[in-house]
């Protein structure tokens, strides 16, 4: 193998490969790119056998070869070279790359010992680049990072009658997004972990892409994505989705109305003293305001106010772990905020003013005594 490829194509691909290395990979070939010059293209493939990505990068292609090279050192070595194009040759097990009047050699594994990469069907479902964005800043937040309970990390692709539903929950909230239109065309429900998901997203906003394709086979237990020059396979998650729909109140006895900045900005003081209790804030709807106190016995209290319009219903007081709110706040930025609750120890819903797409349920906390 030999190449020239400019450093900054090579290091945009490589940043992308290796955030799906794993930290402690099933296989020590699982910490590798399989580097391949063939047929005037270079490829670089990367997978944890969950996740794969194959991505093209534009070069030159002097002699063809193919082989495996530690990802994150060679991403190391990639970004410390000046810009400009770098010139990549294959000796033997060692990738030699010399760049101005630096040359740096990396010891390699033979490319034979990669995993193989299935090969990408047809592809028959598409879904605008934008969407994926809308679906990544309304539900990708609610999703689980632990691992021993995979179907907490995932989303649920749902298809309705009148659109789809994109469904994430870590157990304690819930975000659901409906479309009400058909922003995929030719799908099948499915799960897909928000890691994956997350990754369609960089690389549809990396590669400027107006659409992905992609094809769900449940034969294979895999999905498939096309994102411009890259390609990609995804695990399919074949555990039970939580019966979401049954923790959503149908109705609600008190319903307000607030502004989303004031209220972030009294929640941001109430943390000081929320965090030696657990992170728990009390919300109290009064009759013209809604009340967020927080106390912490070594440091003290704090007591805000954030007005309210539409009342409707009685008076009531909830607890929360205010970074489920803050979440909300942080990731969805509502101007206006519709809240829905029953009783202190009943699912409590949070909603956009004038966006009945999507709602946020989030469990209160028991607060004792």
């Amino acid at each position: 193998m030999k190449i020239k490829i400019a450093k900054q194509n090579l290091e945009t691909i490589l940043n992308s490969l290796s955030r799906i290395i794993s930290v402690k990979p099933q296989l020590p070939i699982l910490n590798c790119s399989l580097f391949e010059a063939k047929n005037g293209k270079i490829s670089l493939f990367a997978t944890d056998l969950n996740i794969g990505i194959k991505s093209n990068v534009f070069g030159e292609v002097i002699e063809e070869g193919t082989i495996s090279v530690p990802v994150k050192l060679f991403l190391e070595v990639v970004k410390s070279l000046s810009s400009g194009d770098i010139e990549i040759t294959l000796k033997d097990l060692s990738l030699e790359i010399k760049s101005g009047k630096t040359k740096t050699s990396i010891q390699c594994q033979s490319g034979e010992d990669f995993p193989v990469f299935p090969s990408l069907p047809t592809l028959t479902s598409e879904i605008d680049s934008p969407k994926l964005k809308i679906i990544e800043k309304y539900v990708s937040f609610s999703t689980s990072l632990d691992q021993t309970r995979v179907v907490l990390t995932t989303l649920l692709f749902r298809k309705k009658d009148d659109g789809i539903q994109v469904v994430g929950t870590d157990g304690f909230r819930l975000s659901v997004l409906s479309f009400n239109e058909e922003i995929i065309k030719g799908f099948e429900d499915f799960l897909i972990t928000n890691k994956a998901f997350g990754e369609v997203v960089r690389l549809s906003e990396q590669q400027n892409t107006e659409k992905v394709l992609f094809e769900v086979s449940n034969e294979l237990k895999q999905v498939f994505f096309k994102v411009g020059e890259s390609e990609m396979f995804v695990r399919l998650i074949e555990s039970a989705f939580p019966p979401f729909e049954k923790i959503i109140p149908p109705d609600f006895e008190t319903i307000i109305s607030f502004d989303g900045e004031e209220f972030e900005s009294v929640l941001r003081q109430a943390t000081i003293f929320a965090r030696e209790t657990s992170n728990i804030v009390t919300l109290e709807i009064l009759e013209k305001s809604l009340k967020i106190n927080a106390a912490a016995s070594s440091r003290g209290d704090f007591e805000g106010e954030v007005a309210v319009e539409n009342v409707r219903g009685q008076s009531g007081k909830v607890s929360f772990n205010v970074k489920y709110l803050q979440d909300l706040l942080k990731n969805v930025k509502p101007k206006q905020i519709w809240m829905g609750m029953n009783d202190s120890l009943k699912p409590v819903m949070f909603k956009e003013i004038d966006n009945e797409h999507y709602q946020y349920v989030v469990m209160p906390f028991r607060l004792n005594g």
